[in-house]
């Protein structure tokens, strides 16, 4: 759910690409293939990974403080999707309580 939420809302992702493709675009890779590289090297490309991951939840949550802030975010963004990207099947039943536990810790 927070790929899908990281990929429309900071991505800028277009019906017709996959998830994927906004995510690399909301974290600054150059394409698809510069992120799954990151994301299958070891050491400080993973951890930069990891890095811009948190920095663009950190944005969409725009200083939520506490599962509850989050989780009204949350909730909010996912009701903002279009509805084109919910088509995805993992969009079907987010599960709002763990996303918000994750990301405020």
């Amino acid at each position: 759910m927070l790929r899908l939420l990281i990929a429309v809302h900071l991505g800028d992702l277009q019906p017709h690409e996959p998830v994927a493709a906004g995510v690399a675009k909301a974290l600054g890779y150059g394409s698809t293939l510069e992120m799954r590289m990151a994301l299958t090297e070891k050491g400080e490309s993973t951890m930069d990974w990891g890095n811009r991951h948190n920095e663009a939840v950190e944005r969409m949550l725009a200083g939520a403080q506490g599962i509850p802030q989050s989780r009204a975010i949350l909730v909010r963004l996912f009701d903002d999707l279009p509805a084109w990207a919910c088509a995805h099947s993992f969009a079907a039943a987010p599960d709002f309580d763990t996303a918000a536990e994750w990301v405020s810790l």
